[in-house]
């Protein structure tokens, strides 16, 4: 594990966890990594591991079994999709937000638009919300988007 100086590193660790269990590595009912075991593995002070997995266990996310460790609660995974939404969208979206606006990144120019279009090209996913009609006026409708890479998902909400 590599840690950042961006945030507190029990908060790493925490979301290192989270990202287990969201991207199904780990599952209700599942061990998490002893204290020990993640503090030696990610190069940490014990207490720092218990500080994160004390905000988990707050959370309701993992539950202590006395002398047998910490395990995934039900519904786990379905309670952090929903806090990690609220967090991205109430924190990390305004912020990519701002980022794009300050680089100029905007859809009425053509480097903008050409900007959207090099990043569809290692793309899954599409998803516009605009009016009918906006998307292909700005040059970021279906046909453009698929030509750049045919098996994108477009995604229209209107």
């Amino acid at each position: 594990m590599q840690w950042t100086n961006d945030q507190p590193i029990y908060q790493q660790v925490r979301d290192h966890v989270v990202s287990l269990i969201i991207d199904n590595v780990l599952k209700s009912g599942d061990p998490i990594p002893s204290v020990r075991q993640m503090a030696v593995e990610g190069g940490v002070n014990p207490l720092t591991v218990s500080k994160a997995y004390q905000e988990l266990v707050d959370l309701n996310i993992v539950e202590k079994r006395r002398g047998l460790g910490m395990f995934i609660t039900e519904g786990a995974k379905k309670e952090l999709l929903k806090l990690e939404k609220t967090k991205f969208l109430d924190n990390e979206w305004p912020n990519t937000l701002k980022r794009a606006e300050s680089l100029g990144i905007d859809l009425k120019n053509p480097q903008g638009r050409e900007t959207v279009l090099r990043l569809v090209q290692t793309s899954d996913i599409f998803f516009e919300g605009f009016r009918p009609g906006v998307a292909e006026r700005l040059g970021v409708g279906p046909d453009d988007c698929l030509e750049r890479n045919p098996a994108l998902v477009y995604g229209r909400m209107t």
